[in-house]
């Protein structure tokens, strides 16, 4: 009952890093990357890090190309450089501010019989994660978010985000192990990327996945 998997070559990974003139890095840069006769070969956005990932050998195929036009924009200010294949890592300056992030956390546990002992620690230290964010020297704008897992006999859960660290924490205390037959990893990380309200691309998203066996049902 596998679904297909894809073989892709990802052997020749390149790294380009957005940053502001501080040397700051940009998160949610749109980053293009083009042929020398300005074909489109890949778009991505940059991660918290300022960093964005090319992998020539993906689909499409960039016909062999050793040199590659690298675009990059956020807030209607581009810049643009050329990217070689012999160069692990690529930096490019924007001229933007980076404004205090917003972030989104989603915890990810696996709620069967033998996680008890785990759920209960993650419940008794909430209070003092979020206290560690606040005193960060930025103002972050942080949600927690919610998704549990059992095995096929028990749905996924599924707790949306908040700002109240409190009602987080009282979700986690109420959140009750059982089964283990087959653990739905899987249907528990499709449930936290899409059954979720994650917000836009200026948001610092994590999952935390909380577990301690690999999926049983793929």
């Amino acid at each position: 009952n596998a679904s297909p998997v894809d073989n892709v070559d990802v052997s020749d990974r390149q790294l380009i890093r957005v940053v502001n003139a501080e040397g700051e890095p940009i998160l949610g840069a749109l980053v293009d990357i083009l042929t020398t006769d300005n074909r489109l070969i890949q778009s991505n956005c940059t991660y918290a890090t300022g960093y964005t990932m090319f992998f020539p050998g993906l689909k499409p195929k960039a016909d062999d190309q050793d040199e590659f036009r690298v675009r990059a924009g956020k807030n209607d200010i581009q810049t643009e450089a050329t990217l070689e294949l012999s160069d692990d890592e690529w930096t490019l300056t924007l001229d933007v501010e980076q404004d205090d992030p917003n972030l989104d956390i989603l915890f990810l546990i696996d709620a069967t019989g033998s996680m008890d002992d785990e759920i209960a620690q993650l419940t008794n230290n909430i209070l003092y994660i979020s206290e560690q964010i606040r005193a960060l020297p930025d103002e972050i704008n942080v949600r927690y978010g919610l998704v549990s897992y059992k095995d096929g006999s028990f749905p996924t859960q599924v707790w949306d985000f908040t700002h109240d660290v409190n009602q987080f924490q009282s979700q986690l205390a109420q959140l009750y192990t059982a089964g283990g037959n087959g653990e739905t990893l899987n249907d528990g990380l499709d449930r936290a990327l899409h059954a979720v309200q994650w917000r836009g691309d200026d948001t610092v998203k994590l999952i935390f996945l909380v577990g301690d066996e690999p999926p049983g049902v793929y």
